[in-house]
């Protein structure tokens, strides 16, 4: 709290995470004018890649992203509590040790909510929702619809949709890198292989300035080794305002498991919040699992 000239000015950001489908409270604190929210939804989980023998094969897509949603509102035209609901991350396709299976998607992201009652059902009680739609694989989160939430006409509200996952390699052609385009991403493809093994590469993260690093795919091979895992998405960790932050607020999705041709294939890499699970490769006598989704987020600061 500052005070200058006897005029008060109070900024407070507080940070909800994801915990289930409990519902987390939040108190309006005293003698502030405006509150500002960032709704993140949570990111789908990876898929499963394909196994068998001398057969083509693919890996798994990568889940999309959790939409965003942004609000100001006056203060005085909030109630005193609301209710938030952070939205859980979709789980990864499970690994599988059988030939012969076919490829799988991950599970869908969830919405985050802010409520003036622990209620997603009716949308008069509904102030900000992330996204209309939840992200699945491959698709994302889509953008937020006011019918969703009336209250929110109370103030300044922006959605924007959330980023595509990347689709799985198939055969040997390579699956497609992913290159940030929002604060979250998709999560990348795993690795496809080709009858005769000849293989292909999973999806990477691609580096964004110097903000974000590289998130590989994992490593593939045409024989029994075991296709590398991908990695796991890229976190800011300065959530709370801070005039000394030298970095933007990014995340980014895992990145795509390596296929192996007579072996078992990498795992997806999981994605950071809002971001979606990395694909497993394709696989021979087993396949890695996919990257679980990154949970959702909503951060509000008073001032």
């Amino acid at each position: 709290m500052l005070d200058l000239f006897n005029l008060i000015i109070k900024e407070s950001t507080q940070i909800f995470y994801a915990n289930g489908t409990n519902w987390q409270v939040w108190n309006k604190p005293k003698n502030v004018n405006f509150v500002y929210m960032y709704v993140i939804g949570s990111g789908a989980g990876g898929g499963r890649g394909a196994t068998g023998s001398g057969t083509t094969r693919s890996g798994g897509n990568g889940g999309g992203s959790g939409a965003i949603c942004v609000g100001l509102f006056q203060a005085s035209l909030l109630p005193d509590r609301l209710y938030l609901q952070v939205g859980v991350g979709g789980a990864g396709a499970p690994a599988s040790s059988l030939t012969n299976t076919a490829g799988i998607n991950g599970s869908n992201g969830a919405l985050s909510y802010v409520s003036v009652m622990p209620d997603v059902a009716t949308p008069m009680n509904l102030l900000m929702v992330s996204g209309a739609a939840a992200s699945t694989s491959i698709t994302a989160g889509t953008i937020f619809a006011p019918t969703q939430a009336i209250l929110s006409n109370l103030g300044m509200v922006s959605g924007i949709a959330g980023a595509a996952g990347s689709t799985a390699g198939a055969s040997s052609t390579p699956a497609t890198n992913i290159n940030l385009t929002l604060p979250v991403s998709g999560g990348g493809g795993g690795a496809g292989c080709s009858s005769v093994n000849t293989i292909g590469g999973g999806a990477s993260i691609n580096a964004l300035s110097t903000f974000t690093p590289l998130i590989p795919a994992g490593t593939s091979f045409g024989n029994t080794t075991p296709g590398g895992a991908g990695g796991s998405g890229y976190s800011f960790t300065s959530f709370i305002s801070s005039y000394s932050n030298h970095e933007p607020m990014l995340f980014t999705g895992g990145a795509g498991g390596g296929c192996s041709g007579q072996g078992v294939s990498g795992s997806g890499g999981d994605g950071e919040i809002g971001c979606g699970g990395g694909g497993s490769g394709a696989g021979q006598t087993g396949v890695g699992a996919g990257g679980k989704g990154g949970d959702g987020l909503i951060l509000i600061t008073c001032f």
